[in-house]
């Protein structure tokens, strides 16, 4: 099973040289291991698939997914863009910006690459799409350039939350989606389950926090998800402690104190058993 946990790899702003000789920027075929969005600010250009060529101009908003090879060309071009993941890899950190030019990796690279969101999903993502606010999704995208440049558990909730909006226009482009699952399910649930990450919730608090039964709720969760909520939210909050303890600033105590344990006991058998080892052992890893 893939758990839906959105992280930012690198976002940024780029803009072409103001000479002759490099007004336009052409990207040599690559296949990335992440998803990458970014927002034309000015400019335009054309993005290259195997199956379709696409337009680019100033105002949208372009995905491109994993495993999947493109090129691209832009004139006069200034743009924000974002490398991201949708869903949790214990090998994330591993994983890279692909650089233009490079389709062909090792057998050992396999496990650091995302799937895609249409195979996810089951259905056709578009790598375009048309916004009815552009000046909204601009703000976004600058919004979380700025975000990259720090880390702290509100810097993390509030990243997350963009990046499930920055989504949201390639699902909404859908026919027949008015309710679709991400926008229902993967955005506000998680956006709720990221923004109590710190603390533990009862299943009438989740059911609650999208308007459903407690009943209704965990049956449609599991059925999506293929296992509970709690379990879910509690595995959500063991993975966020993965890059604290890694980072050393805090000791296996506090981090427990931080993410709502009551105890380092219950602490360390919740990540035993995510991760596969004790946060004593894998703090000295």
């Amino acid at each position: 099973m893939h758990t839906f946990s959105p992280y930012c790899r690198i976002a940024g702003f780029y803009i072409n040289p103001d000479n002759e000789i490099q007004k336009q920027h052409i990207l040599a075929e690559r296949k990335l291991m992440d998803f990458q969005i970014f927002f034309i600010k000015e400019g335009y250009g054309e993005l290259h698939f195997k199956e379709e060529t696409i337009s680019l101009s100033k105002n949208n908003l372009y995905l491109i997914q994993p495993n999947r090879i493109h090129s691209y060309n832009f004139t006069d071009v200034a743009l924000y863009y974002v490398h991201f993941d949708l869903f949790n890899n214990p090998f994330r950190n591993e994983t890279y910006v692909v650089p233009a030019g490079k389709t062909k990796f090792n057998p050992s690279e396999k496990k650091l690459f995302q799937q895609r969101l249409d195979e996810y999903l089951k259905e056709s993502i578009p790598s375009e799409a048309k916004l009815d606010n552009p000046k909204l999704i601009e703000r976004k995208m600058k919004r979380i350039t700025e975000l990259d440049q720090k880390f702290d558990i509100t810097t993390h909730i509030e990243t997350i939350k963009i990046l499930c909006e920055l989504i949201e226009p390639f699902i909404k482009d859908q026919k027949n989606k008015n309710d679709n699952v991400i926008n229902s399910k993967l955005v506000n649930i998680i956006n709720f389950f990221n923004a109590n990450i710190h603390r533990p919730l009862t299943l009438k608090e989740m059911a609650a926090a999208i308007h459903l039964s407690p009943h209704y709720f965990a049956h449609k969760f599991k059925e999506l998800y293929n296992e509970s909520p709690c379990a879910y939210h509690n595995q959500l909050r063991v993975l966020a402690t993965y890059d604290q303890i890694k980072e050393g600033k805090l000791n296996i105590s506090q981090i427990a104190q931080l993410y709502g344990y009551d105890n380092i006991y219950n602490f360390s058998r919740a990540f035993k058993k995510i991760i596969g080892k004790s946060p004593s052992k894998f703090s000295k890893k």
